[in-house]
């Protein structure tokens, strides 16, 4: 079940859930009276805050690098000019011989 979870919930808003319950957690400790678990909630907290910085900074590259213009340097255009020459070169015999 755990890997069909996996496939319509995205990790971003898994952590941003896990992010808001340890802010909830926290929020109901005293730091005074327990500063060793409020500083590794603080510690969880700051983790689940990086991660969702670096997942975003990656999900931008991708997108960045998928938005690039396409072009078509010289050897593509030769090698499509190349297949047109010979697609025609192979019609031409065909109707030559066989219609």
């Amino acid at each position: 079940m755990a890997k069909l979870r996996s496939l319509w919930v995205d990790p971003l808003s898994d952590a941003h859930k896990r992010r808001d319950q340890l802010l909830r957690e926290r929020a109901l400790l005293d730091a005074a009276s327990q500063p060793e678990a409020y500083e590794q909630l603080s510690s969880q907290i700051k983790f689940e805050e990086d991660f969702i910085a670096s997942f975003t900074d990656f999900k931008k590259e991708a997108a960045a690098k998928r938005r690039g213009p396409m072009s078509l340097s010289a050897k593509g255009i030769l090698q499509l000019l190349g297949i047109a020459v010979l697609w025609f070169v192979v019609i031409g015999i065909w109707r030559r011989y066989f219609g």
